[in-house]
């Protein structure tokens, strides 16, 4: 008579042991969710304080530009604009590109010419016989192209690419039939003391000789 109430006792102490094992594995599994989304929320918001901090950073480093535009304006109005801030203007190179033509080619970029000084900050390096860039710093430089093309008359499609070296590479589609198009890329790369940067243009496609180019390139030691 004993041993069938035995097999009770060893049934319900299974399901007890049964119970716990559940109630472990949920509260493992309630903290692993947990801890997941706090990792993924921390990865996010890490993402979008560096965004905020890189936009601030741009901000700042492309105001002397403004100040560009504003003293080549005021050459047609004969007023000389203001010179921007040496302090932001060591740290910053702006060069553009003054032959419109579409060819496969090496392009020379030049400095823009404002007030009393000169697109290309102190802590650069441009040389006019070939319109390379260099920096006197190494470091993390955030690095831009901006490509307008304009078409005078029936233009054809293709393919406009600009490269420089292997930091930056930006490509335009061109469309057949358009009256513009414009492209603005960038990136963030390590730059050394010993890179040269410079453009190299290269086309493809069929009728492109009425598409012209204007074209910029600037730069910005972030750390």
């Amino acid at each position: 008579m004993g041993q069938p109430n035995t097999q009770v006792v060893d049934v319900e102490s299974l399901r007890e042991s049964g119970r716990r094992r559940g109630s472990c594995l949920d509260s493992f599994l309630v903290t692993s969710i947990v801890v997941l989304f706090a990792a993924v929320t921390a990865v996010a918001v890490g993402g979008v304080m560096l965004a905020m901090e890189l936009r601030s950073e741009l901000r700042s480093q492309l105001e002397p530009l403004r100040s560009i535009t504003v003293g080549r304006t005021s050459e047609f109005t004969g007023d000389i604009g203001d010179t921007p801030p040496v302090y932001k203007m060591q740290n910053f190179a702006h060069l553009e590109d003054n032959s419109r033509e579409l060819n496969n080619s090496t392009m020379k970029w030049f400095v823009v010419h404002y007030g009393h000084g000169t697109s290309v900050g102190s802590n650069f390096i441009y040389n006019s016989d070939d319109g390379s860039l260099m920096a006197k710093k190494t470091g993390s430089y955030f690095l831009y192209l901006d490509l307008k093309l304009e078409c005078v008359h029936s233009c054809g499609a293709g393919i406009l690419t600009v490269a420089v070296g292997n930091k930056l590479k930006c490509e335009v589609a061109l469309q057949a039939g358009s009256v513009s198009e414009s492209r603005r890329c960038w990136s963030v790369s390590g730059i050394n003391t010993d890179d040269k940067l410079m453009g190299q243009m290269s086309v493809s496609g069929t009728n492109l000789n009425n598409w012209k180019l204007d074209s910029q390139i600037g730069m910005f030691l972030i750390d």
